[in-house]
């Protein structure tokens, strides 16, 4: 990748799941290599880390079937945070257990392909000439679907 790009692949998307959260087995599109996810299991009425262990849910795997390799969500008693190549391996969330009291909270972020190449025609002036001009990130989505280079 040129020393340039790598500037604009931050984080872009913050995705939050609870409440026995799953996907099918994939490989991340985005911009940057890896991911960073946290967990955590939390008290449902209060948001809070649930630390009384008699109301933890169970079950809740972030799955590597390539690798053979799985993180189990649900052992931590606090806080876990994962950095992956999100690009390279295949990778999936099995759903936890809630219970009445608490669900296992997920949280991740990536950054889209979109925006990288948004912010890449932004620094090079592609959005100050004809009917590009005016444009500002956040006009992202209209300017990266209605403009081709």
């Amino acid at each position: 990748m040129p020393a340039n790009q790598g500037a604009f692949k931050f984080a872009s998307a913050l995705t939050f799941t609870m409440n026995g959260f799953k996907n099918a087995p994939h490989v991340d599109k985005d911009a940057s290599l890896y991911a960073s996810g946290w967990w955590f299991q939390a008290d449902k009425r209060t948001g809070q880390i649930q630390r009384d262990a008699s109301k933890r849910c169970t079950g809740g795997k972030l799955i590597f079937p390539n690798e053979h390799f799985w993180i189990d969500l649900s052992a931590c008693h606090g806080l876990i945070q994962v950095v992956w190549a999100s690009s390279t391996f295949v990778h999936y969330t099995d759903p936890a257990q809630d219970n009445k009291s608490t669900t296992l909270v997920g949280m991740s972020t990536q950054c889209s392909s979109r925006l990288a190449k948004t912010m890449r025609q932004k620094s090079h002036g592609y959005y100050e000439i004809g009917e590009r001009a005016g444009y500002q990130i956040r006009d992202g989505n209209t300017i990266s679907c209605r403009f081709k280079e």
